[in-house]
């Protein structure tokens, strides 16, 4: 059996379409376990409703622990000999696990991994930087090495998530039970290239099932001091992993490689540096208003950074739930159920997506926000 782990937070737009791909896998042997964090939307109804319409469905009903406790919380639940995840507001293909559990078979491989579609304006297939096939590791651990970081492909030799990937459960209960439960940026990482030291052999895919939901067009789910503060402590954590295994001086390159992949990537995002910027709605909002963004991706960033420039309106709050709890150049981020405990004369969303955009404009009616507040208009690039 092959048990499926889903945390749930907040996602009432998206936790539907999911678990619907989930139970239409064409793979049918499957457990599902849906992991309710601590939700202050209507996630947890969502998911008692449709677990009322498949037997092989089990929820619980957690307080808000974060990724890594839930999704432990799930393996050790879980009832399958392999273990799945994907994120609440992800879906995927119909034949991912017929595919990879047939790709697996009896190999005795501890874990697969597949290649991944980033859903954003277009479609970006992603795969490892390591060649298909069966690996096998060896006593220099040459596999670790080139999975942290593959410089014949130039990117890592295996993606970090863990969410196009069917492990083995022992395999990745151990990693799970032993990884720094502080982490919450970069705890894919710390767990698939630690795990690695343990893995015995697995395989390497090509072909794409999962679909990653890029909100916004947002790469890096982090903002603020506090989000390089975790990095580095992920950094630190696997840094002396390896070092007590013995193999940090042979890693050390790609170990290095990896992280910088990373930090560019949240420097990038953090500091606002890319090729498109899109021009603040100087007609839609009033001179002087106090005003909440919703959203904090690539168009919130630019709307953001012309309020900063020209002051020409207040941003009182930043309304992102992937990111409540942080700050934006000393804005607070707060979730999206916190919007009503500020003081504001619009919210501002930032989406290029006219129908994601509708959706957002019901959720926030939902809470008792007034329509005429709630402005919205197609974004331009500068």
């Amino acid at each position: 059996m092959l048990s499926i782990i889903v945390p749930v937070y907040n996602a009432e737009e998206y936790v539907e379409k999911c678990i619907e791909s989930i139970l239409s896998q064409v793979y049918k042997d499957i457990q599902l376990i849906l992991v309710d964090d601590g939700s202050t939307d209507s996630s947890g109804e969502i998911c008692d409703r449709l677990a009322l319409t498949d037997d092989r469905v089990r929820v619980f009903h957690t307080t808000n622990q974060g990724a890594i406790c839930s999704r432990l919380f799930g393996i050790e639940h879980a009832e399958g000999e392999y273990i799945s995840f994907v994120d609440a507001d992800d879906w995927i293909d119909e034949n991912m696990y017929s595919d990879l559990m047939h790709k697996l078979g009896d190999t005795g491989a501890d874990f697969i991994t597949s290649g991944m579609i980033f859903e954003s304006r277009t479609q970006d297939v992603v795969v490892d930087g390591l060649a298909e096939g069966m690996y096998f590791q060896s006593k220099d651990r040459k596999y670790v090495k080139e999975a942290l970081w593959d410089f014949n492909s130039g990117k890592c030799g295996i993606t970090p998530p863990l969410w196009n990937k069917v492990f083995r459960k022992e395999y990745i209960l151990e990693a799970f039970l032993s990884v720094d439960k502080r982490i919450s940026l970069g705890d894919d990482r710390a767990i698939i290239y630690t795990a690695l030291l343990s893995a015995k052999r697995f395989i390497v895919t090509h072909s794409a099932y999962y679909h990653y939901r890029i909100h916004d067009d947002s790469l890096c789910h982090d903002v603020s001091k506090a989000g390089f503060e975790q990095i580095e402590l992920m950094w630190k954590y696997m840094r002396d992993f390896y070092i007590s295994h013995g193999v940090y001086d042979s890693v050390r390159d790609s170990f290095e490689r990896n992280l910088k992949e990373l930090l560019e990537v949240a420097e990038k995002n953090a500091f606002g540096l890319t090729d498109v910027n899109y021009v603040f709605p100087f007609g839609k909002i009033p001179q002087g208003s106090r005003l909440v963004i919703y959203g904090l991706g690539v168009v919130g960033k630019s709307f953001c950074r012309y309020l900063f420039l020209t002051k020409y309106a207040n941003i009182v709050a930043i309304a992102d739930k992937s990111l409540a709890g942080l700050e934006f150049n000393g804005v607070p981020v707060i979730d999206i159920s916190e919007i009503l405990s500020n003081e504001f004369d619009y919210i501002l969303i930032a989406n290029l997506r006219e129908n994601i955009a509708a959706e957002i404009r019901n959720n926030l009616m939902r809470l008792g926000i007034k329509e005429d507040v709630i402005k919205w208009c197609k974004p331009l690039i500068v």
